[in-house]
């Protein structure tokens, strides 16, 4: 997408966070765009990056109005135009402190706090969808509190087990088939925070990424998986970019219920049996995959700029692209081994243009990524 605006900049006040290198990207697609960094971690991939203007170290705060202070003074030391939050922790911070900013009018779209912490829990926003007649899986809440849960439930197996909040990557997510396995695995896995038990959809992965201002769905796009890791429910390593009518159709009306303003990504599941779209989860944040958003032709960081500075755009086009990241990538040439070769689809479907544009982060970010691993391997020894 070309350029429609004037030059700007944009501070990234949550810059530890690993997805910021990804939004550092995108923004950098865009020439004039000054993008600053701040963050708490001394030394980060994006500290070596071509296309960061400054980079600014904080050391870390369990004080969030003393964090929003040094956002203020990036602000004011740099004259920037425009605050994007990365991730769940400081967007929560910005939305719940957002008085103590000094321009608050430069802080990107966001949803409420309401809409935000609905959202943001599975069962909430399960609730939530049943009020507007948004099709979800069939579920319930279990507690500390209710111990007969096991036995009193009324679901179909397979049933799926999962935290109302923070199962990113898949973490404490769990597929049971019977009541058998239920049980074996909560003899040795005490109740420790809430799960949302919900039956299984037999069908496949579907997700949605959108940006919206009041309800409105400014841009979009529509993924199908088609790789995955290792690890169950693990993010998609492979997808497909596609367009399906009914499943838009869907996602409008919830964000509409939300009243949603900033970005979200959806994940869905086709039911097989009914052929319709449940609602899983939203994620109100960017998301793992957003390179291929962008290399699909839509710029999600850009356009919530330029919605937030007010200047109108037509909801993009995108083409429908077969998109692997690294570790799919590196998967698809262990399967293949003469893929390697192919080039013009490794310079197109994957991230491994951004790697060759900004080498030095890179480098950075692989050295980070290996260190990290052999010191695991050492602590599991």
């Amino acid at each position: 997408m070309k350029s429609i605006t004037d030059k700007f900049s944009v501070l990234i006040p949550d810059g530890e966070h690993y997805y910021a290198i990804t939004i550092l990207d995108c923004l950098s697609h865009v020439k004039g765009i000054k993008i600053h960094f701040m963050s708490d971690l001394k030394y980060m991939a994006t500290r070596y990056s071509r296309h960061v203007h400054t980079y600014s170290y904080y050391p870390k705060t369990a004080n969030d109005l003393e964090w929003i202070s040094y956002v203020n003074r990036e602000m004011e030391m740099h004259k920037v135009d425009i605050i994007l939050p990365v991730y769940e922790k400081r967007i929560r911070t910005l939305l719940y402190h957002k008085e103590h900013l000094n321009y608050t009018n430069k802080l990107v779209l966001l949803p409420s706090t309401e809409s935000y912490e609905i959202a943001s829990n599975k069962w909430l926003l399960a609730k939530h969808m049943e009020k507007f007649d948004i099709i979800f899986p069939k579920g319930f809440i279990a507690t500390e509190d209710a111990p007969g849960w096991q036995e009193n439930m009324n679901l179909i197996f397979p049933i799926i087990v999962k935290p109302t909040e923070d199962s990113a990557g898949g973490d404490g997510i769990f597929k049971f088939e019977n009541k058998n396995e239920l049980r074996e695995h909560f003899k040795n896995n005490t109740l420790k925070r809430e799960l949302l038990i919900q039956e299984y959809i037999h069908g496949h992965d579907m997700g949605c990424n959108v940006l919206c201002k009041e309800g409105e769905v400014l841009a979009f796009i529509i993924q199908k998986g088609s790789m995955w890791d290792k690890k169950p429910f693990s993010p998609q390593i492979g997808l497909d970019i596609v367009y399906e009518e009914e499943l838009l159709e869907i996602i409008k009306k919830l964000m509409k219920s939300l009243h949603w303003s900033g970005v979200a990504n959806v994940d869905l599941r086709y039911d097989a049996k009914n052929k319709t779209y449940s609602v899983l989860e939203i994620n109100p944040r960017y998301w793992a995959t957003l390179h291929a958003s962008l290399m699909a032709g839509i710029n999600f960081p850009y356009l919530l700029c330029l919605a937030t500075k007010g200047i109108k755009y037509d909801v993009p086009d995108y083409e429908h692209i077969e998109y692997l990241n690294i570790k799919g990538l590196a998967r698809r040439i262990t399967q293949h081994k003469f893929f390697v070769f192919n080039f013009k689809y490794i310079w197109k479907n994957t991230p491994l243009k951004y790697v060759v544009k900004d080498p030095l982060a890179n480098i950075y970010k692989f050295i980070w990524i290996t260190k990290n691993i052999v010191m695991r391997k050492f602590k599991m020894k």
